[in-house]
């Protein structure tokens, strides 16, 4: 008999999924937080849905080349720490512990996913060293592209506030499929940002934000036959941005403001329920990113998907839009 591997109780009785990842488990769906209409859309849809051991496996894997530098900055302690993450990220290293450790790791099986979040803890301790805050009053935090620093924003005269760095999930990341023709290019920097929402269940881990995302984006090409996935970011009830056609390449969200216009679309349904604090907070960084970078212009207008399309039902997002009357970029046309 085959039971879950996270309660531990029988399939047979229950909906249950296989992970698409390197450990093949059978979970119930209620357990990974997946809806009666998510995993209908499992067996239609060419999409692999992954457990979050496996998200995170994957996601240490693809953050290897990006903590080397570490390496040359303390010897020592990166080259423990990328001995302790080799044996989590090869599950057969596992079967050449002896002693006290190996009965350890083989009495649950959880403890592998314990592992992994410790090692995204020591990985994070890591920059939090090497970054440190400088005598200005400045907080140096991992950029949004993860490619140069990024200057926090001083709340306040006499102290810092160090805000969690912005965290892009890429397309290669979530797997995104190739798109079916060459993106437009926008012609930066852009003066308008038009928020929406993706009338989809919301999202709080990472694995279920994938999901969403790579289902939209099956959805936008197979259904709506569009190119790729139509919105340029979408901002994840876990906290995190997920690149959709980026920075640099024109959207297809409201037909006739595509040409001059960056699309933010939030995870979820928001006609009565507001977005999350989280998400507020991330779009915030994200912006602030953006024009750092130059993509945005500095008296950048945001404008509710409504606004410009009135009579479309996919723009009917009123908690969504109410969120940002008081931002100061916020405009009513």
């Amino acid at each position: 008999m085959n039971y879950c591997k996270k309660c531990e109780n029988p399939l047979d009785e229950m909906a249950y999924i296989i992970c698409g990842g390197e450990c093949a488990k059978r979970f119930h769906s209620i357990c990974v937080d997946l809806t009666k209409d998510q995993l209908a859309l499992l067996s239609s849809a060419n999409i692999k849905w992954m457990c979050d051991q496996c998200v995170c496996r994957q996601l240490y894997l693809q953050s290897q080349s990006l903590l080397m530098p570490f390496q040359q900055l303390r010897p020592t302690q990166s080259k423990n720490v990328f001995e302790k993450a080799k044996v989590i990220a090869e599950p057969s290293a596992l079967a050449h512990l002896e002693g006290a450790n190996a009965k350890m790791f083989k009495r649950k099986e959880y403890l592998t996913f314990g592992a992994c979040m410790m090692l995204t803890l020591i990985i994070m301790a890591a920059f939090f060293v090497a970054i440190q805050v400088s005598v200005e009053g400045k907080c140096n935090l991992v950029p949004g592209n993860s490619e140069e620093p990024r200057t926090n924003i001083q709340t306040n005269s006499n102290s810092v506030s160090c805000l969690p760095a912005l965290e892009i999930v890429v397309r290669d990341q979530w797997l995104a499929q190739p798109p079916i023709k060459d993106m437009i290019p926008l012609k930066l920097p852009v003066e308008r940002i038009i928020v929406i929402h993706t009338r989809t269940a919301d999202c709080e881990t990472q694995a279920a934000c994938t999901f969403t995302v790579r289902y939209t984006q099956t959805f936008n090409i197979e259904s709506q036959q569009q190119d790729d996935i139509i919105y340029n970011f979408l901002i994840g009830g876990d906290g995190n941005v997920y690149e959709g056609r980026g920075w640099d390449y024109r959207g297809s969200v409201i037909q006739g403001y595509n040409d001059d216009s960056i699309s933010l679309a939030y995870i979820g349904s928001f006609k009565k329920q507001m977005p999350s604090e989280k998400q507020l907070n991330v779009t915030r960084l994200l912006l602030a990113e953006g024009v750092r970078l130059g993509k945005l212009s500095s008296d950048y207008r945001i404008v509710g998907a409504n606004k410009l399309d009135p009579t479309s039902t996919a723009t009917s997002a009123d908690a969504l839009y109410e969120s940002f009357k008081d931002w100061p970029h916020w405009s009513d046309h």
